[in-house]
């Protein structure tokens, strides 16, 4: 006998698992072993919402599908089963009510350990990790750091873009978890190395920029995520897609106690859509040390007549790797000067001020590393 419900269809598209305001809308059928026929008929009958993860044992990857029920205030989400996967177990079944708090959780698959994510992530930095090993752990990631869902058609498409000069180490242990993170949200990214040549001050913003442009000339990308390279996400439930408003995910930090050091703060993590970012002119190219950047970009964002989206607290949490300040990247003295003329610099210093020269782009296993010099605060120098 067949799970109880009708006039469901089915689909080849894959959602990020906290994308549920487009997937609960599609229905799949097929076919479904005894245990999930059992699961389906409980969550008909209950008066409650049956939100239930399936683990998979298999060496295969496996992609989320949602289960509409068509019956009020009743719905099941779960993993299926599939050929190439060699059994199928029950892990976590959890009572929700009422329907809107589906929107607030998610389960997703981590894939080929069987494993299911629905929440914080317990970040412990391995002693010597070595990129190799980071390799072998993301045997689907192809050259340049991509990846794409093998078992369905990824509906979102984004790239991370992380500024870089002498991290090598924090870079490692951010691609190390950045890399299983993403896969388990189904997108379709790339991961894009930024760094900054030469022994001159260093300007994140600048080589932001530069990662926007050079992104976008190898993929049509609908968002793109700004990483600081000492950030590492703790939750599964951030999703790494675009908001309807420039999203600045880093809300809470573990440094500032997880909790936002100022409204306006815009600094660490952000995502936007190409379009947000041309909109606000990009971001500035003449902040030259520490400090100032973020907060220009996040008065650009208003004087743009956007938003700032979050997530919410328990959601955007990141672990900072602990260092001190890099060599090149001292403080800047002038920042505040420069913040009190964000209004009337803004049009002028931007993306459609941008320059720079290429000196090499190289498709790494695990990222694209793009290598540039961005000059000093006297402008480019020749380049031989």
């Amino acid at each position: 006998m067949g799970p109880p419900f009708k006039n469901l269809r089915q689909s080849s598209k894959c959602h990020p698992a906290g994308d549920l305001d487009s997937s609960r809308r599609e229905g799949f059928s097929g076919d479904y072993s005894p245990k999930e026929e059992a699961i389906l008929r409980l969550a008909t009958k209950s008066p409650r919402i049956l939100l239930c993860a399936l683990s998979l044992k298999g060496t295969g990857f496996g992609s989320a599908r949602q289960i509409l029920l068509k019956k009020a205030e009743s719905w099941i989400r779960c993993i299926p089963s599939y050929k190439h996967m060699e059994a199928l177990g029950v892990r976590n079944c959890l009572i929700r009510n009422p329907l809107t708090t589906i929107k607030q959780e998610v389960l997703l698959l981590q894939t080929g350990s069987g494993i299911i994510k629905r929440g914080p992530i317990r970040v412990k930095l391995p002693e010597n990790l070595l990129l190799e090993e980071v390799e072998r752990k993301n045997p689907y990631v192809t050259k340049g750091g991509r990846y794409k869902p093998p078992d369905c058609e990824s509906t979102h498409k984004t790239a991370v873009i992380i500024p870089h000069r002498n991290r090598e180490q924090h870079l490692k242990y951010l691609l190390y978890y950045l890399h299983p993170f993403l896969q388990r949200q189904q997108l379709n990214y790339g991961i894009y190395i930024i760094h900054q040549a030469g022994n001159f001050t260093f300007n994140r913003a600048k080589l932001l920029n530069v990662g926007f442009k050079e992104a976008m000339k190898d993929e049509d990308w609908d968002c793109l995520f700004f990483h600081d390279v000492d950030l590492i996400p703790e939750d599964d439930r951030n999703i790494y897609i675009c908001d309807r408003f420039p999203k600045h995910a880093s809300i809470a930090m573990d440094k500032f106690g997880y909790k936002l050091p100022y409204k306006s703060y815009f600094g660490g993590v952000s995502a936007l859509s190409p379009e947000q970012y041309m909109k606000m002119n990009g971001f500035p190219n003449n902040y030259w040390g520490w400090g100032g950047e973020d907060d220009d970009i996040g008065i650009r964002v208003a004087l743009s007549g956007m938003l700032i989206s979050r997530p919410s607290v328990q959601y955007g949490r990141y672990k900072m790797i602990k260092h001190g300040h890099d060599k090149g990247n001292e403080q800047n003295p002038k920042r505040f000067n420069m913040l009190t003329k964000t209004r009337r610099t803004w049009k002028q210093d931007g993306m459609n001020a941008l320059q720079y020269i290429l000196i090499s782009k190289e498709l790494q296993p695990l990222y694209t590393n793009i290598t540039v010099d961005i000059g000093t605060d006297k402008g480019l120098r020749p380049h031989t």
